[in-house]
């Protein structure tokens, strides 16, 4: 559910009965698809690999396979907000060779 639009909130209906542990996991887990989904924006799985390291605040992916970056970094921006709420660092986007 809060892998598109919608951030979870207490109001929403099934989201409010879970307990405050099950609602920290929904939370980190839509943050991540979020990122996945972003990474996929393209829909042509162009990512060959994909390499995770944080410096500092900030959550850096390493990709390589992908030529032109632009829908991929543009969805990371629109969707990193959650994750960088979440997880306290901010993603980035590094494509690699």
């Amino acid at each position: 559910r809060y892998h598109r639009r919608a951030i979870p909130k207490p109001e929403h209906e099934v989201y409010s009965t879970l307990g405050r542990e099950d609602r920290l996991v929904v939370a980190k887990l839509a943050a991540i698809i979020r990122i996945a989904d972003a990474l996929e924006r393209g829909r042509s799985n162009a990512i060959r690999t994909l390499n995770v390291s944080r410096d500092k605040n900030r959550l850096i992916l390493s990709v390589s396979g992908i030529g032109d970056s632009t829908l991929e970094s543009q969805g990371l921006r629109e969707k990193g907000a959650m994750f960088e709420t979440v997880y306290g660092c901010k993603p980035v986007l590094r494509v690699t060779e």
